[in-house]
């Protein structure tokens, strides 16, 4: 086997190729891009980030739990359940970096919870105390203040109040590269491209 060569691919007369791209490749950044702008959007239209995003939120709503009255063990008694109130206020904390719960009340005992959208709710300081708003179309609610919200928030380095740092946000710019890849994978089949194997023999 001393002094054996192969020829390289180049030697045996292959030639080099510059495919075009096609149109609609070309256009893909303006079809596509603007479908994942936000954590949320991201959320909607990623499957990765979704079942991230929701495996977490439904892992600590279903942590087993025990409510006592002094010593007695009772039911929980709000509404709605406690692992959908959990479930909420996390996918909220995920997404946007904060979380409100709107306490209800039957006369002066409280009664359930409202968790609040995040994305409709303007969390304010002023006078050092926290105010709530809530805009839904063109009906504004509130403004309500630390006794009706429960509010929680991401930890954030740049503030100290207000929504902080949703982790969605930190893996928004991963989640539009697989948003971009799927779609690029989608539109190269639908514009005719067939899955093709080449089977060689000598």
């Amino acid at each position: 086997m001393a002094g054996l060569r192969t020829k390289t691919i180049l030697e045996e007369g292959a030639l080099k190729a510059i495919v075009g791209i096609p149109g609609w490749a070309e256009d893909f950044n303006e079809t596509a891009a603007g479908n994942v702008t936000d954590p949320v959007s991201a959320w909607a239209s990623v499957p990765l980030l979704y079942r991230a995003v929701s495996l977490r939120a439904s892992s600590l709503s279903s942590v087993p739990f025990v409510v006592f009255k002094g010593d007695q063990e009772v039911d929980w008694p709000l509404e709605p359940d406690l692992q959908s109130i959990i479930y909420a206020l996390e996918l909220g904390l995920l997404l946007t970096g904060a979380a409100y719960g709107l306490r209800q009340y039957t006369g002066p005992i409280m009664t359930g919870v409202q968790v609040l959208n995040p994305t409709t709710v303007s969390w304010s300081h002023k006078r050092g105390e926290d105010h709530f708003t809530q805009r839904v179309g063109s009906q504004t609610y509130g403004p309500w203040g630390p006794d009706m919200v429960m509010a929680l928030r991401e930890f954030s380095m740049t503030a100290d109040t207000g929504a902080g740092l949703a982790p969605a946000q930190v893996a928004l710019q991963a989640a539009k590269l697989r948003f971009n890849m799927d779609e690029f994978a989608s539109q190269f089949f639908a514009h005719g491209a067939q899955p093709q194997t080449l089977i060689t023999t000598t």
